[in-house]
């Protein structure tokens, strides 16, 4: 990690009992939300700093030194003191400059002085990771925006922290609207334009192999094309950001075509048509799920919001499409499809991390 002012790489450090990284030319300093909450601040000016950072007014600071990704910069006030003070909310961090950590009134220390150094840090680290998980597990709080109760209504999973996109996902909205446009288009003589334009498997080849392509924007009710649109949406924007559109795009057209492949190889009966975008959604998400495997999705289940990560959410969700393509082997959905897309989401999304890692 490197300091957002000077860019030199930042320093361990026990500082109060918790474990900072600090700009070596006393730029700042880095911590977690969750260590910051055993210093003696108000617990509610820091609940209210991250409600503000998810949903407020704020301006965009700094770079976070952990993701590359724009903080937001907000004021926490405690007592006489004012705090400048930017926030990651995707990796829940917080950068003080020069001087703001020390002024923060802190919990006297415990009587762990005459540990060794190495030791008051394995302390500190397991102390924040108890609050972390203990956070995390206490965070099932509703949305921020009240349209999201009608998809959660619906059985869809919600996301309740944003992931910040940098850059417009044109390629994403331009997506959407080719599946709407395609929708608007077809559904009133349907049966025929899944017949001329769907992938059948024993006639792959048909109109020179373009149905491979074609059999993704077509759908096959309104419900089916809203349940898609509303992933691809929910998902796509934070993974064309991140991969960039040209490996974006890639992504999309490699997850569409593992998908087609491993329907035509499964396929019980070759001779019926799949259709759907689905196929390169599930891309979308798997990426996704392994890019942010710590934001958080909620479902309302029984009138309550329960929150879980999102690598928990994407692996029970391919327990569920493995366990429904064997039991539920003739149902209409292609469950197979499904599990093809995904694999070329997954090897993305790793060649990603390693490459931003470097």
């Amino acid at each position: 990690m490197k300091c957002p002012r000077c860019e030199q790489k930042l320093q361990k450090e026990l500082f109060s009992g918790i474990i900072r990284y600090s700009c070596p030319h006393n730029h700042g300093s880095l911590t977690t939300f969750a260590a910051l909450r055993t210093l003696h601040v108000d617990p509610g000016s820091l609940n209210e700093l991250w409600r503000n950072a998810i949903q407020g007014n704020f301006i965009y600071g700094a770079p976070c030194p952990q993701c590359g990704k724009k903080m937001r910069m907000l004021e926490l006030a405690d007592g006489e003191f004012h705090f400048d003070l930017d926030i990651c909310i995707s990796c829940q961090t917080v950068w003080f400059d020069h001087g703001e950590a020390e002024h923060l009134p802190v919990l006297p220390p415990e009587e762990t002085e005459n540990l060794p150094q190495r030791a008051k840090e394995i302390l500190a680290e397991y102390q924040t990771r108890q609050l972390a998980d203990k956070t995390d597990n206490d965070s099932n709080t509703p949305p921020d925006s009240c349209w999201k109760i009608l998809p959660a209504l619906l059985g869809m999973p919600v996301k309740t922290d944003h992931h910040p996109v940098m850059r417009r996902p044109y390629l994403t909205w331009g997506i959407a609207a080719v599946c709407i446009i395609v929708f608007a288009v077809t559904f009133r003589n349907l049966e025929f334009f899944i017949r001329k334009f769907g992938f059948t498997p024993q006639n792959w080849s048909a109109l020179g192999g373009i149905t491979i392509l074609t059999s993704a924007f077509i759908h096959g009710d309104l419900v089916h094309l809203l349940g898609n649109t509303y992933f691809l949406l929910g998902f796509g924007g934070n993974v064309e950001d991140a991969f960039g559109r040209r490996n974006y795009l890639i992504l999309l057209f490699t997850s569409g075509l593992f998908a087609t492949a491993t329907y035509a190889v499964s396929a019980r009966n070759p001779a019926i048509p799949v259709i759907g975008a689905s196929g390169f959604i599930s891309g979308i998400i798997a990426a996704y799920a392994i890019t942010f495997p710590r934001a958080k999705l909620s479902f309302l289940i029984r009138c309550r919001w329960i929150s879980i990560y999102t690598w928990v959410a994407f692996a029970l969700w391919v327990i569920y499409q493995t366990v429904a393509f064997f039991v539920n082997y003739n149902s209409p959905i292609a469950y197979a499809a499904h599990l093809g897309g995904m694999i070329p989401g997954i090897v993305f999304a790793i060649a990603y991390k390693i490459r931003r890692k470097h």
